[in-house]
């Protein structure tokens, strides 16, 4: 993994919130106001407090993405669970499978992993699962993304419950760009991401990741299986 991650920390550049907060935070802000003209200034703390917590849960700060060719960026803060060869559901054929767990107190933004053009936009999927990856009957929003140089690179979302909206801002057949924020999804879940089988690692299970920053993989045609093999076994 190139970068040292530290999910969860906070700075300046954090009080960028995503669109989803900005209503939420408007309202609270006029209930404050409201709040500290009809009482006094010991009313609105309450409110105040609860405006930090908000801007905290919805902060999508910018990040440095780097400018390294057929680069694969971590999609979500969050930490590799496992990497192994999986069957890929959606392209059919044995990909490298990356699982990560996105950080509860990190940011619950998601970014593309890499620049390409959007093929499918599969949301709900009901299917099969594999030790160690996807869980059989488990609801999933999935994204298919094809590069210039041909290579599929697909992104599946773990929807664990209900309850929660999945915010998803690409359409099928647009072009997006390496690291742009393409979703949201309070409060996290696992992300897996499918890679072609002769993709180089750049990460291990157990490494924590800041999401549109580090790298967990390169995407290279000349590329041996065993380069993999120690990461995987890991």
């Amino acid at each position: 993994m190139l970068g040292a991650a530290k999910p969860g920390q906070m700075n300046i550049k954090d009080m960028r919130i995503s669109r989803e907060g900005h209503r939420v935070v408007l309202l609270l802000v006029a209930l404050s106001i409201a709040l500290l003209i009809a009482f006094n200034i010991y009313a609105a703390i309450p409110v105040w407090l609860l405006i930090i917590l908000v801007v905290f849960v919805y902060r999508d700060p910018d990040r440095e993405i780097p400018s390294i060719p057929l680069a694969i960026i971590s999609p979500v803060d969050g930490i590799v669970t496992s990497i192994a060869e999986d069957n890929d559901p959606y392209v059919d054929r044995t990909a490298i499978r990356i699982s990560m767990r996105m950080n509860y107190l990190g940011t619950y933004a998601i970014r593309s992993p890499i620049e390409g053009k959007m093929q499918q936009k599969m949301l709900y999927y009901d299917g099969p699962g594999s030790k160690g990856g996807i869980k059989p009957n488990m609801m999933y929003a999935s994204t298919w993304i094809k590069t210039d140089e041909g290579d599929d690179v697909v992104m599946m979302l773990q929807k664990d419950v209900k309850w929660k909206p999945l915010h998803c801002y690409i359409l099928s057949g647009e072009r997006v760009g390496q690291g742009r924020r393409c979703g949201y999804y309070r409060f996290g879940s696992m992300v897996h991401v499918f890679l072609p089988i002769d993709t180089r690692l750049k990460c291990k299970p157990g490494d924590r990741l800041k999401c549109g920053s580090d790298i967990i993989a390169i995407l290279s045609k000349e590329s041996k299986r065993s380069l993999n093999r120690e990461a995987m076994a890991t």
